[in-house]
């Protein structure tokens, strides 16, 4: 009986001594590995990526976008980058503003329009740019180089600073306008240049394009609309500072700078009859 006691005795003291001391085992559950999101500054302001690139400045309403060929649409959000086979696409009521990495053109897409950006090239100093205008309207405000809008139905580029490109693909027709600068509509029937205040277009796939034109008034008010920056050139049209001639305009073929030849056909250029 004794002997019971003092082993019962001699447990009851270890059991205590351990407690005290604070002894502890370790866990035989794995340990978690916890990841910090990152901070709002971080998480709202994406990597840019390497080479030429469009980033939205702007949206409003219904527009969605790729970042690049073969990704789904999602909707677009701000400061969101789009690498060459990008495409955005607007809806009814909506239209969105893109700025093109690194020469800070700005495009603005009107409603119901899908654009692909197909490259931006670097050709010694400055830069040149290819879009596929699928249906809708863009117009471009040019930083510096030289940028193309390819359709179904022709091609157009510009030189210089502003020009819109407008394609319907249930007529197959394709309108452009120059604001300022020097531009072309082209297909393979034939080209016309335009010049400041300019317009012409291509209203069947089987006609080349018309002899420049007046741009309407209508035409003007939709640069007023979706081109900020173009409401000082459209004063200097309205007080008569900028005297529209409809006529034929010689450009170079090939610019000191290594740009690709401004005429996209390579057909001869006809002169057009002055419009009175």
């Amino acid at each position: 009986m004794n002997t019971r006691l003092s082993v019962l005795f001699v447990l009851l003291l270890i059991s205590a001594v351990g407690c005290g001391t604070g002894t502890s085992f370790p866990s035989e559950e794995p340990s978690q590995t916890v990841t910090l999101a990152p901070s709002t500054a971080e998480a709202g302001t994406p990597t840019p990526p390497l080479g030429p690139s469009a980033v939205i400045t702007l949206i409003s309403n219904d527009v969605q976008a790729r970042a690049f060929e073969g990704e789904n649409f999602q909707p677009a959000y701000l400061n969101q980058y789009i690498v060459a086979g990008g495409q955005v696409r607007s809806g009814e009521g909506s239209r969105a503003e893109i700025s093109l990495s690194p020469e800070g053109t700005m495009l603005r897409i009107g409603p119901n329009t899908l654009f692909t950006f197909e490259e931006t090239v670097q050709v010694q100093e400055s830069f040149f740019t290819r879009l596929f205008l699928a249906v809708g309207q863009i117009w471009i405000s040019l930083s510096g180089g030289q940028m193309e809008v390819e359709s179904p139905s022709g091609l157009a580029s510009v030189r210089g600073s502003h020009m819109s490109v407008l394609f319907d693909p249930e007529l197959q027709s394709m309108t452009v306008t120059c604001l300022e600068g020097s531009c072309s509509i082209s297909n393979d029937l034939g080209i016309s240049f335009l010049t400041d205040g300019q317009a012409s277009e291509i209203v069947a796939e089987n006609l080349p394009p018309n002899p420049p034109r007046e741009m309407t008034e209508e035409e003007f008010q939709d640069w007023e609309q979706f081109s900020p920056e173009s409401l000082d050139i459209i004063d200097e049209f309205s007080t008569g500072t900028f005297a529209v001639t409809v006529q034929a305009t010689e450009l170079p073929t090939e610019l000191p700078s290594g740009l690709p030849a401004f005429n996209p056909t390579g057909l001869p250029i006809t002169t057009p009859a002055a419009v009175p």
